[in-house]
């Protein structure tokens, strides 16, 4: 149940907010809608799979001294420096 208090009381506030000052700005961005949605599933997938969040991991579990956050926490950079570089080495931009 507080789970979905969690996910409601989310939503809520984001929507209070945006009604009671507005956006910052004009949100835009220049990146394809089915990317961001893909970017979303791939990380809710990762966040599954990994038992946990990136952030998660890397401030709770590592402040906890978990084993399993450390291996965690390493698998995520070393994925995202490997995807970093050969998407630089085939001329990728973000």
């Amino acid at each position: 149940m507080w789970r979905l208090q969690l996910a409601l009381g989310l939503v809520l506030g984001a929507a209070l907010w945006w009604l009671w000052l507005g956006p910052a700005e004009p949100l835009s961005t220049a990146v394809p809608a089915w990317r961001l949605a893909l970017g979303g599933l791939v990380a809710g997938f990762g966040a599954r799979l990994a038992g946990g969040c990136t952030s998660g991991h890397g401030i709770c579990g590592l402040g906890s001294l978990k084993l399993p956050s450390l291996l965690a926490v390493l698998t995520f950079m070393a994925t995202g420096f490997l995807t970093a570089m050969a998407l630089g080495a085939l001329g990728a931009t973000p």
